[in-house]
């Protein structure tokens, strides 16, 4: 009722008549959602989001062959609802289907391309909860390293024994084939690199700025897998 008035003092609000069929689905009128959604498309509301809901009206319908039909042009149209391809309960006797899982990989990878992207995974060896060592054995803290934004980040949180701390963000850049490494601690150092994966071995060179000496210097870091699990640091 609310979008109906909302759609009479504002006829070219066309994802009211989108709004109204995902009521209409709710009340369980699913014929007259059906026809809403036509009056939606004409209006050129979002097509994705039109057959979307079609799908979800007539999964309820038990008409699975046109719900698998009308997911397939929701993700033909470029789908990026992942949530609701992922919770809407419609779908549930379809998700073990090729044809309903084809589409959920699209849309994941339309929300988040990095997880599809290969070379993103090249620092996936450092992720975990460490403890940080010396050669000799001594420790010298902690730190956290955990991926984020749909795998195209890595984020590191570190925690000196001695009560420092520091933070960096670690991605990949597609257009230049390289990594890249931002960090700032709280001895007052900050440091911008860029490099690059080799085997086991993550390697990146730039310029570290200290705070206090107000020096900017080179700087290079490299990241080793050992076959022990350990990661080597320098």
């Amino acid at each position: 009722t609310e979008y109906r008035a909302i759609l009479a003092a504002y006829p070219e609000d066309r994802l009211s008549l989108l709004r109204i069929a995902q009521a209409l689905r709710e009340l369980g009128r699913h014929a007259d959602a059906l026809a809403t959604l036509e009056t939606a498309r004409t209006a050129n509301a979002p097509e994705a989001m039109i057959d979307f809901e079609r799908a979800r009206n007539l999964a309820l319908q038990g008409r699975d062959d046109d719900a698998l039909a009308a997911l397939d042009a929701s993700d033909h149209n470029g789908l990026r609802a992942l949530a609701l391809v992922e919770q809407a309960r419609e779908f549930n006797a379809y998700r073990d289907r090729s044809r309903f899982q084809r589409v959920y990989r699209n849309v994941r990878a339309r929300v988040y391309p990095c997880e599809g992207t290969e070379a993103a995974d090249d620092f996936d060896f450092w992720l975990g909860r460490w403890e940080v060592r010396m050669p000799d054995g001594t420790l010298i803290g902690t730190n956290t390293i955990s991926k984020h934004d749909g795998g195209c980040s890595i984020q590191e949180h570190w925690e000196g024994a001695g009560g420092s701390s520091g933070t960096s963000v670690s991605f990949y850049l597609p257009s230049r084939g390289q990594w890249r490494q931002v960090w700032t601690g709280s001895g007052g150092t900050f440091f911008d690199i860029t490099g690059g994966a080799d085997k086991d071995s993550m390697h990146m060179e730039g310029q570290i700025e200290y705070v206090e000496t107000k020096q900017v210097v080179a700087f290079r870091g490299t990241w080793t897998k050992r076959d022990d699990g350990r990661v080597r640091q320098r």
